[in-house]
């Protein structure tokens, strides 16, 4: 097994980076503290998901506009606890969601901590991990955020820990098998597509280890060796594997029919050109084609001076990074070519969110390669007696570096702040006179109709079961997004209330009028009445800025 000379106190300085970002964050985002998000869209459909993970009866992921649940629900469950540990039961914060959004905060600021002690073991110098960290974090700083619960900005942390902790691995070190194991599992869980992109990824990973080390030929050895780290692995590997496993004996096939059936069927309905896919790629790489290649010279400048390197523990670490942006630029645009729909159904394609990073291990390899490359004139008496008598000097340097970086970025500040109206709606809803003790049951078009308010429709349902009724909708198309306990039971249907929600403006058959109205939602039955007025306070111009579905 390769060893590399341990970083001071890896633990306690990994947890010092994690609580420094960590804090960073929360004062960034001090208005989660007293601000109450009443979420909608996207994030009014995870909190359906996260309501159940609250009880421990989530078994499945987040919804795909493709009708079907990702794998997993750890994602789900992380959010869940933050709602019960900062909201339930602190009472730090002011709402359920926001509690999801601490949650947030603190697993990013660990996975991020984990790379950075990836590095550290490699390039043996936490400034120089930092550093190399924080290029990632400057580099993705206007296309990524680490603040937000929205999916494929949750899957871009791991996913940089599982390519980074993936390449040290693959060099020998197996202390660092563990964070693999669960940077991988935990993006399995998040997203189907990753079965794919890590199970290739994996078997790139031990195919390197074992073509690394067929010199020594006693593999035996280095695995008795290496003994905790692989009982490690095994219990995280069974912990993630156990909510899919029950969901398959308890639902069999459970969703693994619809993925087999998506992926059978995607190609035949949505071909895509070798230049579609390749310019659908190259988004996520900064400056269009002139930074693309621009981008990869730095990459081939960086390969020449790794290969030169008398370090040969920080000659394998770049090399191997390098060639890892090769093996992930190839898996994403096999991923795109047989697994992406619609190559243009947002600006910058979320559906490849989670590269944005890749490009960015290009600078931070030439940061670590230039470090090397200047390490002797840091190397003298004073640095070795600083070292010595402050040995935390290096930590608490790397720590107020991070901070000051991260507290820059966009990418930090989280700028969602729901839609307040819609509890205001759902308050109204419950005492209009025409509900006359009835079930609310919402009138819903077809996923994918334009006229179909779903963004406001599933922020409803959220508000309404915190107002303490529960609506349904009366379209059971929509149960892979609200799940079958908002969908209205087929019997029964003279107990209901049919209304139908629109924005304020939007156009309404004429036998519609208006039951509750506010200056931005509205909602309308066939009966007449008169409306229900609701102040629509002023409300931050963003709240409408919600992605788009996933």
């Amino acid at each position: 097994m390769t060893t590399t000379k341990s970083p001071t106190h890896p633990k306690l300085i990994t947890a010092v980076v994690a609580l420094s970002i960590a804090v960073v964050l929360c004062v960034r985002n001090f208005w989660v503290f007293s601000l109450p998000i009443r979420e909608d869209g996207d994030y009014a459909a995870n909190s359906i998901l996260v309501n159940q993970a609250v009880h421990f009866h989530l078994l499945v992921g987040n919804y795909s506009r493709e009708g079907f649940n990702h794998p997993g629900p750890a994602f789900l469950y992380f959010q869940a606890f933050g709602q019960d540990i900062f909201y339930t039961f602190l009472h730090l914060v002011p709402a359920p969601y926001n509690g999801q959004l601490i949650a947030v905060f603190l697993l990013n600021s660990a996975v991020l901590a984990l790379t950075v002690l990836v590095f550290a073991r490699h390039v043996r110098s936490w400034p120089v991990a930092v550093l190399a960290v924080t290029s990632i974090v400057l580099f993705t700083g206007s296309t990524l955020s680490w603040t937000s619960s929205w999916m494929p900005y949750l899957y871009a942390a791991p996913f940089l820990l599982a390519t980074v902790s993936g390449v040290s691995v693959a060099l020998g070190t197996l202390r660092d098998l563990p964070i693999f194991t669960f940077a991988v599992a935990l993006l399995v869980h998040g997203h189907v597509a990753f079965i794919g992109i890590m199970g290739i990824y994996v078997l790139v990973v031990g195919l390197a280890w074992l073509v690394r080390h067929r010199p020594k030929s006693n593999y035996r050895r280095q695995l008795s060796g290496a003994r905790g780290p692989l009982v490690a692995s095994g219990v995280i590997l069974s912990l993630f594997a156990l909510p899919i496993a029950l969901e398959l004996v308890l639902h069999w096939p459970g969703e693994f029919g619809l993925y087999l059936h998506y992926l059978s069927s995607n190609g035949r309905k949505h071909p895509h050109s070798f230049a579609q896919v390749t310019s659908y790629v190259e988004r996520f790489w900064p400056g269009g084609s002139t930074g693309t290649v621009l981008l990869t010279g730095v990459g081939l400048g960086t390969a020449v001076l790794a290969f030169r390197d008398a370090d040969r523990h920080r000659r394998a670490f770049v090399i191997a990074l390098l060639a890892t942006v090769v093996v992930m630029t190839v898996e994403l645009w096999w991923y795109v070519y047989k697994g992406v729909d619609y190559l243009n159904v947002s600006p910058k394609g979320y559906e490849g969110y989670f590269y944005y990073s890749v490009p960015a291990l290009i600078v931070a390899a030439l940061i670590v390669e230039a470090c090397g490359y200047f390490e002797p004139a840091f190397s003298g008496p004073a640095h070795w007696r600083l070292s010595r008598d402050l040995p935390w000097a290096p930590a608490l340097l790397s720590c107020v570096l991070a901070v000051a970086v991260i507290s820059s970025q966009t990418s930090a500040y989280n700028r969602y702040r729901g839609d307040p109206v819609l509890s205001r709606v759902a308050a109204g809803l419950y005492r209009s006179e025409l509900r006359k003790g009835r079930t609310v049951a919402i009138s819903l078009g077809m996923p994918g109709a334009p006229t179909s308010d779903w963004i406001d429709v599933v922020g409803l349902l959220v508000a309404a079961s915190r107002e303490g009724y529960q609506p349904c909708v009366a379209n059971a198309a929509w149960k892979y997004m609200v799940t079958g306990e908002y969908i209205c039971p087929t019997t029964d249907p003279k107990n209901r209330w049919l209304v139908t929600v629109k924005w304020s403006g939007a156009p309404i058959p004429s036998r519609d009028v208006p039951v509750v109205s506010t200056g931005d939602v509205e909602v309308y039955s066939r009966a007449l009445a008169p409306p229900i007025e609701i102040d629509p306070k002023p409300v931050h111009p963003w709240h409408r800025l919600v992605p788009e579905p996933y």
